[in-house]
């Protein structure tokens, strides 16, 4: 068998392992001295912290290898259980430490959160196993292959090996296509067989790279000047939207970094997942990040409160407008790209827009574009008023004007204690609408009377809120939350999440797909289905050892009717053993 085709294998064997919290890790000591529930593999596959945490009490060497040359931390990540990795780092396991075939825990890291959390202590991404292969002829998951190519990692870096992790990958599909039919419809082997056909896709997206791009890609400073005097940088991309000058960083070509980076717009030029060249390395701390970083400082200014440009955009005679623009173009390179805006809205403008321009910015909040109003909402002030009175009819009727009906509302006796009085109220106060039932427009940038630009909304009615991009009254791309926790973070299409974005998932980030606000991804996909898999598990594994018990009783009793001399002392080891060896292969049969 050549090198690829045992690494179909033990994919395979890999992920029906971890999906399927296979009893089958426990050791042959373990079996005979310890019930599965007392396994640390077990209490891994579970998630139970405490338990684990006790037996490592026990447990002289955390860095023992086991079943496999398998290290406990091998096997967190193999399940992708990240509270027990952690558990397991803090007391001692090494992140680099070497298993079966040379290979580290990183090796199977299935998620995000699993692969943010080896690497911040400490485990190298650049490490090759025995054969030499890299991370890429090993992961599946293309959420974590993508986030490993935004690293810095080179995807078709093959090394000595013969073919390139692409081709690997493709050996690896041929091998599920030979699988029995029965096999190939599991739903678990369904998942596997997606994964590995968009890993392909995205390895060979960078084999298969334009002449422009290539020449970045190998450092060609002379035939990339050439070529560039007829191709446009900006619009010669790859399939992930990529220039030259992203690829150059990625693969830290600083001469093609330096010549490129004098574009000013190329150096700001951000791809599809809305990222510049920099945000794309500068995890990496490789000389091409640090180069353009300070590219990126050489257009601003460093940020305080005596910087001349911000005292006279947001002076007293200015408008909210000019203030705005000017601190994001100053703050930016100053702080990390990603952090910028949220700087630039929550303490610049609190700090310098209203230090020098209070009158003026409350002015913009209170403000409306459109003096009159719909009768629609008149009606949903009355019918939530405490009390419909002369006073409210005259404030707000349709022929008040916004401020009387403002003032009326908040000076009204017990309105501070009605939701419904303080949704209509923000309802009211909003410079322009939404097209979408339930949300009100927090912010301040308007087209035509709908949200068009950068802002926030509420929705008081399901306790959400959101901050990002309007569309001629839509929400397109932004940050949703539900009760003030992150819920989402990206594009959507007629109020709905659509295409790619961060989900949280019990209050970490993961990266997720949505089709009209149906999620869509694999890892979602595999979630449910890891599930259901272990709800089966549990309930055939809990009637295999109750039958297990019953059998070991009336084993007992025979025993009582045999002569002594025909008895073993190790019977009843032998009983254990026998009935968990059943309970295994009875329950791998079922999911397969």
């Amino acid at each position: 068998m050549n090198i690829f085709k045992l690494f179909s294998v033990l994919t395979i064997v890999m992920f029906l392992v971890a999906c399927n919290s296979n009893p089958a890790m426990v050791s042959y000591s373990q079996r005979s001295t310890a019930s599965v529930s007392n396994n640390p593999d077990v209490m891994i596959m579970q998630g139970n912290i405490t338990g684990l945490s006790n037996y490592l009490n026990t447990m002289p060497d955390i860095n023992k290898k086991t079943d496999g040359n398998f290290t406990l931390l091998h096997k967190a990540v193999m399940f992708d259980k990240p509270k027990s990795a952690e558990l397991l780092i803090k007391r001692g396991a090494s992140p680099n430490s070497k298993g079966m075939i040379g290979v580290t825990p990183v090796f199977y890291a299935k998620s995000i959160i699993m692969l943010e959390l080896l690497i911040k202590n400490g485990a190298d991404i650049y490490i090759k196993n025995d054969s030499g292969m890299s991370l890429f002829y090993f992961i599946t998951e293309p959420v974590v292959i993508r986030a490993l190519i935004e690293k810095g990692l080179d995807p078709t870096d093959q090394g000595n090996i013969a073919v390139s992790p692409a081709d690997a990958a493709k050996q690896v599909h041929k091998a599920y296509g030979e699988m029995d039919q029965n096999v190939k419809d599991n739903p678990a082997v369904k998942v596997m067989i997606s994964n590995v056909e968009e890993k392909i896709k995205i390895l060979e997206a960078y084999e298969s790279l334009p002449e422009l791009l290539l020449l970045a890609k190998n450092g060609d400073l002379k035939e990339l000047r050439v070529l560039s005097k007829k191709k446009s940088l900006l619009k010669t991309t790859n399939s992930s939207g990529n220039t030259a000058l992203h690829i150059a960083a990625q693969y830290n070509q600083l001469n093609i970094v330096k010549y490129l980076s004098r574009n000013k717009t190329l150096l700001n030029a951000t791809n599809k997942s809305g990222k510049n060249s920099l945000d794309l390395v500068i995890s990496s701390k490789s000389a091409s990040a640090k180069y353009l970083s300070c590219q990126l400082n050489k257009y601003c200014k460093n940020v305080t409160s005596f910087d001349k440009k911000i005292t006279q955009a947001c002076s007293a005679e200015k408008s909210t407008k000019q203030c705005l623009p000017v601190l994001k173009q100053d703050i930016h390179g100053v702080f990390a790209p990603a952090n910028a805006e949220e700087l630039v809205l929550r303490i610049r403008f609190n700090e310098s827009c209203k230090k020098f321009n209070y009158i003026k910015c409350k002015q913009l909040e209170e403000t409306s574009s459109n003096p009159k109003y719909e009768r629609k909402i008149f009606t949903v002030m009355q019918n939530n008023a405490p009390r419909i009175d002369k006073r409210f009819e005259i404030a707000c009727g349709i022929t008040g004007k916004k401020s009387s009906c403002l003032s009326f509302i908040k000076t009204y006796p017990g309105y501070k204690s009605k939701p419904e009085i303080d949704t209509a109220l923000a309802y009211l106060s909003q410079k322009c609408k939404i097209k979408e039932d339930g949300w009100i427009y927090k912010g301040s940038s308007c087209n035509a009377g709908f949200a068009h630009g950068s802002g926030s909304a509420i929705n008081n009615d399901k306790n959400l809120s959101y901050s990002g991009a309007f569309q001629n009254g839509h929400r397109v791309n932004g940050k949703v939350k539900y009760n003030g926790q992150p819920m989402y973070d990206g594009k959507m299409k007629q109020g709905k999440p659509n295409g790619l974005g961060i989900c949280f998932h019990e209050g970490e980030p993961e990266e997720c797909k949505y089709y009209e606000g149906k999620r869509v991804d694999s890892l979602y996909k595999q979630r449910i289905e890891m599930a259901k898999q272990q709800k089966i598990m549990d309930e055939k594994l809990a009637k295999m050892q109750q039958a297990q018990s019953a059998q070991y009783k009336q084993m007992q009793i025979q025993m009582r009717n045999t002569p002594a001399a025909a008895k073993s002392k190790d019977f009843g080891d032998v009983i254990i053993e026998e009935g968990q060896r059943r309970v295994v292969n009875k329950i791998f049969d079922s999911l397969f």
